[in-house]
């Protein structure tokens, strides 16, 4: 078998084209264009990580990913989100909100869990760390 080398070697960050304008600190999806990230609009989206900073459409972002990092995030405005419930993403484009498991969404759209609680405050950023 021959030998393999990813593409991306650092396991924290990709480079990636802006298919929108996008925020620094807002969590982003893969858009609808090779190698491209957007905002997430949708409780079931699935993100692949933070905006590293802000970006023109076409433009390139660098990305830090989700999984198995901290980051604190933006909470939806008027959300409580309190240690050890799950995070999803927010209709707030890239912010998040608090995910409250039952049997009929137990893992739908979770993104990480907060280990930090928190209060509501404009701009309020919540501490999760990723899955």
């Amino acid at each position: 078998m021959p030998d393999y080398t990813p593409i991306n070697i650092d396991n924290s960050a990709v480079t990636l084209t802006a298919g929108a304008v996008v925020s620094g600190g807002r969590v982003v999806k893969v858009g609808a264009t090779d190698d491209s990230v957007i905002h997430t609009v949708l409780t079931t989206d699935r993100p692949i990580g933070v905006a590293a900073h802000d970006a023109p459409s076409g433009g390139r972002v660098t990305v830090y990913l989700l999984p198995g990092f901290l980051h604190e995030l933006l909470m939806e405005p008027g959300a409580v989100i309190t240690a050890g419930l799950g995070v999803q993403c927010s209709t707030t484009p890239g912010f998040v909100t608090s995910l409250v498991f039952s049997t009929s969404n137990y893992n739908a759209g979770l993104i990480g869990v907060c280990i930090r609680s928190t209060v509501t405050a404009t701009g309020t950023k919540v501490r999760v760390l990723g899955l």
